[in-house]
């Protein structure tokens, strides 16, 4: 489906510039206060002001924001030892709402009348890592460069489901509608109530990983209408209040939507182990009410025997879920990570791939019947790519020269950012059978400045009949 790692080629370098200077100790004025903290809401402390350099005192912390006209100013910053100068004054009192929670929507599923796509479109999103990302969207029917969409927000990604494509914009808690030639058309903003009006056939379900919750938005009025709570998910275990909610799928069969609910610590790093199963749930689609999946067994959702999911892959033909995950650590060894299947119609997973290295498994591509895992070395940075076997019992194969955010293009074929012979970025194919990666559409395809790719997403041409 999708994927959340941010990985970096070699010619996508983020750069920081450093200024260096002499500096007289006793003549140079100090640092400025650090600005005042963010207040929580009524009788909210704004944090205090930074120590300055030595020299004259740094001038005061600025403003602290959020909470109300009884939030306390911030203190002002510390004389310089050299300078002997006089600390700077704090900050006014904090004042206003706090600022909105960021309710990270992350996967999205479509219901209704499929969409229309005239070509294959294949999108990826890179970030500037400051302000905006931009989703570059390559025409592969014609072999080129299509256009870029650029949004607001550095944390974005394409989505694709039901031949619809989407952005979702993660820190503004929006989703950008797509049309059928992958340019942007509406803005839906999740901030704020829904509005309660009873959606259409045409539907939208995006996964809210920071609310625990279902946001669903009528495609054909554009509108967010109705949220769908899933506090009841809950493990006291799980302490940090969030279930990561995500990689939501429809099957149109059943009429049924299907997503992953994570239960862990998403604060400690690396991951610790908190005794919270991972969950697969299901959710009518006509009635939001979930689904009991596991029969007669406690509770309505199916317990997964793997930690700190990933990603997902849906096979829609045989009603099979692959899921990722990278797994958790417990007491310095980790644990819980490899590949399990849930079918749709079953009441249990099975266990596909245990890697027999302690790496997290952090990517998922299931094309053409075979199975890709990306895995990573938290310890080093290092990552390589394996080929899985037939069986859970056999050893995975390394391969080589796979690009980055790879999707499947045809038989045998992934398509993804790699490095031309120039050094910069350049669509790609892979050759899943002698390895070969070679040009797909030459040029980069962003025309902004980026420094990160961080996801992409294929929508596969269909006729209108």
């Amino acid at each position: 489906m999708k994927s959340r790692t941010a990985l970096g080629l070699s010619g996508l370098v983020f750069l920081a510039a450093m200024a260096c200077s002499d500096e007289d100790p006793g003549e140079t004025i100090g640092a400025t206060g650090m600005p005042g903290g963010h207040g929580g809401g009524a009788d909210a402390t704004a944090g205090s002001g930074g120590q300055s350099a030595a020299g004259s005192g740094g001038a005061g912390g600025a403003d602290g924001d959020g909470g109300d006209a009884s939030g306390l100013a911030g203190a002002g910053g510390v004389a310089g030892g050299g300078g002997g100068g006089i600390a700077g004054g704090g900050g006014s009192a904090g004042t206003g709402e706090p600022p909105a929670k960021r309710l990270n929507p992350s996967s999205v599923a479509s219901v209704g009348v499929p969409g229309v796509a005239k070509s294959d479109l294949y999108f990826v999103s890179a970030t500037d890592m400051a302000s905006q990302t931009e989703v570059g969207v390559v025409d592969l029917g014609l072999g080129e460069y299509s256009h870029g969409v650029v949004v607001p927000d550095h944390f974005a990604s394409p989505e694709v489901s039901n031949g619809e494509a989407y952005i979702l914009l993660k820190s503004l808690n929006q989703v950008q509608l797509l049309g059928a030639d992958g340019k942007g058309t509406d803005i839906v903003d999740l901030n704020g109530a829904p509005s309660g009006a009873t959606p259409g056939d045409n539907r939208a379900y995006v996964t809210l990983r920071n609310a625990n919750a279902i946001a669903v938005i009528d495609r054909d009025t554009k509108e967010f209408v109705e949220l769908i709570g899933l506090g009841q998910f809950a493990d006291p275990a799980d302490t940090d209040g969030n279930l990561e909610v995500d990689n939501i799928v429809y099957d149109q069969a059943s009429e049924r939507l299907f997503f992953t609910i994570a239960r862990y610590d998403i604060f400690s790093f690396p991951t610790k182990c908190n005794g919270a199963k991972a969950l697969f749930v299901g959710l009518d689609a006509e009635t939001h009410q979930i689904v009991d999946l596991n029969a007669d067994q406690d509770g309505e959702a199916i317990a997964l025997n793997l930690q700190v999911i990933k990603e997902v892959h849906f096979d829609e033909a045989t009603g099979d879920v692959f899921i990722l995950s990278g797994g958790c650590t417990n007491g310095g060894t980790r644990e819980g990570m490899g590949l399990e299947v849930v079918n749709i119609e079953g009441t249990s997973s099975s266990l596909r791939y245990a890697p027999a290295n302690p790496w997290t498994q952090e990517n998922l591509v299931v094309a053409s019947g075979e199975i890709y895992i990306r895995s990573a070395n938290e310890a080093t940075g290092g990552w390589s790519w394996h080929r899985l076997g037939e069986t859970v019992q056999d050893e995975a194969t390394e391969i080589f020269n796979v690009p980055q955010w790879p999707v499947e293009s045809g038989q045998a074929e992934l398509l993804g950012v790699g490095e031309s012979s120039s050094g910069t970025p350049e669509v790609m194919t892979y050759n899943t059978l002698d390895g070969k990666l070679t040009s797909a559409v030459p040029g980069s395809p962003w025309r902004t400045e980026v420094s990160l790719a961080t996801g992409s997403a294929m929508l596969t041409a269909k006729d209108e009949t």
